[in-house]
């Protein structure tokens, strides 16, 4: 059974642009990984933009002439649904709050959310919405590297 997350980027009023994470999303592969490959601004967008993924490696892409591929990833390399498989329903989606974006996170079945916030990651545990009630924006916490 895999561990999902969500990986989110604040927008502007209070909005959020995230993507699904399938596999290895605790603090210690997802968090660690976000934390050591994907820590600026420009990276978290950048991870952000490609939308879905099934795993998250510390590199984004493959290099020029690098051959990867959803049923051949590179070991390093991001696997992403749209990218490297083909995938057409796995966009980033925009939450018009933190609300919103808790709750898609739980609708999606992803059992932590990890926010950029500027300077770091945060992350928060995450339950479906059927078992307990869902955390605000004050129970981030800082992801350790």
């Amino acid at each position: 059974m895999s561990t999902r997350a969500r990986i989110a980027i604040p927008l502007a009023n209070g909005r959020f642009r995230s993507i699904y994470s399938h596999a290895g999303g605790g603090p210690d592969g997802v968090g660690k990984t976000l934390c050591q490959h994907y820590n600026s601004p420009a990276l978290a967008t950048a991870l952000v933009k490609l939308g879905g993924i099934s795993r998250l490696r510390p590199r984004l892409g493959p290099t020029e002439g690098e051959v990867h591929t959803f049923a051949a990833p590179l070991p390093d390399v991001t696997v992403a649904y749209g990218r490297d498989r083909g995938d057409k329903d796995f966009a980033p989606l925009v939450s018009n709050n933190f609300t919103a974006l808790v709750t898609h996170t739980a609708e999606s079945w992803a059992d932590y959310l990890y926010v950029w916030r500027g300077d770091r990651w945060t992350y928060t545990a995450v339950a479906p919405l059927d078992v307990v009630i869902l955390p605000t924006a004050n129970e981030l916490q800082e992801v350790q590297s």
